[in-house]
């Protein structure tokens, strides 16, 4: 629980020194020398970075993630051009049609809040004979540690922001509920899988209204047998959102 009396650059600091990926080189006296620290997002997040030179480097994970390619990136014989293109369109997910704010830049903010989406549309001119086109979205936003409850409310009576809660109770051996929250509509499919990764229960598949869910476990798979002790795994998908979390099966 963070001091209250501590402002909200201290607790930013302290969340991104214990998350993200160091990429580090030899100092020359036998250790190493963070030269750059990434922060990728939840979802796909692509990043690369020019400091490690053609030595030895090492990435350092200080949290949970994944690495799925590390290459080189080869340097274009000729310097990049780049053409703004023009925004016909935007459309936010809870807020309608956003583009005025968007391309005015009057100060008028957007705010997109987990569970919130943005659809951009853009005017793309046809490309040269023998150029190539690369796109590059450039997004201005505020990083905050302030992150609200799963269950917090809108004033509607809607959560904030998708959500997969604990379940309860955990560990359990008869039976466990499992809530999930949905701030806007969406097909769920809630699975349960065993340590080897194998599917033992399909709890949920379908669309769902937005609001506050709860379901039940009877530590039964499809055929109803019983599921024996150990440790499983409850996977959500909402949509584009996803998350995990961890059940313990006793002895009955």
């Amino acid at each position: 629980i963070a001091d209250p009396q501590l402002g909200t650059s201290s607790v930013d600091a302290d969340i991104l020194a214990g998350s993200g990926i160091q990429i580090q080189v030899p100092d020359g006296a036998g250790g190493w020398l963070t030269v750059a620290h990434r922060y990728p997002r939840e979802h796909l997040s692509g990043f690369s970075t020019e400091e490690v030179g053609h030595g030895p480097c090492r990435l350092v994970f200080l949290g949970t993630h994944r690495v799925d390619f590390v290459g080189r990136l080869a340097v274009a014989p000729e310097a990049m051009t780049t053409l703004p293109l023009s925004l016909l369109e935007a459309r936010h997910s809870r807020a309608g049609d956003v583009r005025g704010p968007l391309v005015a830049g009057d100060g008028v903010t957007v705010q997109v809040v987990p569970g919130d989406t943005v659809a951009l549309a853009f005017q793309a001119p046809a490309v040269g004979s023998g150029l190539v086109r690369d796109l590059f979205l450039v997004s201005l936003g505020v990083y905050s540690s302030t992150r609200p409850p799963a269950f917090a409310q809108r004033e509607s009576g809607l959560p904030v922001r998708f959500a997969l809660e604990p379940n309860q109770p955990n560990p359990f051996a008869g039976e466990t509920t499992i809530r999930f929250a949905l701030p806007t509509a969406a097909r769920v499919r809630l699975e349960v899988f065993d340590p080897q990764g194998r599917r033992v229960g399909l709890l949920a598949d379908g669309e769902f209204p937005p609001g506050h869910h709860a379901v039940q476990w009877n530590r039964r798979d499809p055929e109803g047998r019983v599921v024996r002790p150990g440790v499983y795994v409850c996977a959500l998908r909402a949509g584009t959102f996803h998350e995990r979390r961890k059940m313990v099966v006793l002895p009955q």
